[in-house]
C-alpha cells in the first residue's frame, strides 16, 4: 500500500475511535434521569444502626470525670504499678495473649 493510503486509513480508524469514545458520556448509567437514585439511603442505613438515632441529629453530654483519678492511673502507669482490673480471671478470654 502506499503511504498516502496507510495515512487515510489511520486517520479514518482514529476518527472512528474518537467518536465511538465520544458516545461514551451519552451512555452513563448514573446520569440517566429514569434510573433510581439512592436519596437518604446512607442516613437511613446509619439511623438503623445508631443504638439511638436522635444522638445522630444532636449528642449529648459525657458524664462528669474524676481528672485527679485519670491522673494517679497514669502516675502508676509511669512507674510501672498498675492495679489489676477489678473483676479479671486468670483464665484469659478471647482477646487474651496464648501462652507458650
Amino acid at each position: 500500500m502506499d503511504r498516502a493510503v496507510r495515512a487515510a486509513i489511520g486517520a479514518a480508524t482514529a476518527a472512528g475511535l474518537l467518536a465511538a469514545l465520544a458516545s461514551c458520556a451519552a451512555v452513563e448509567p448514573f446520569d440517566r434521569r429514569y434510573t433510581w437514585r439512592p436519596t437518604g439511603i446512607n442516613e437511613a442505613n446509619l439511623a438503623t444502626m445508631a443504638a439511638n438515632p436522635a444522638d445522630l441529629a444532636h449528642g449529648h453530654a459525657d458524664a462528669p470525670a474524676d481528672g485527679q483519678l485519670a491522673a494517679m492511673a497514669v502516675e502508676r502507669l509511669r512507674l510501672g504499678h498498675v492495679k489489676p482490673l477489678t473483676g479479671s480471671n486468670e483464665g484469659g478470654g478471647a482477646g487474651a495473649p496464648a501462652g507458650g
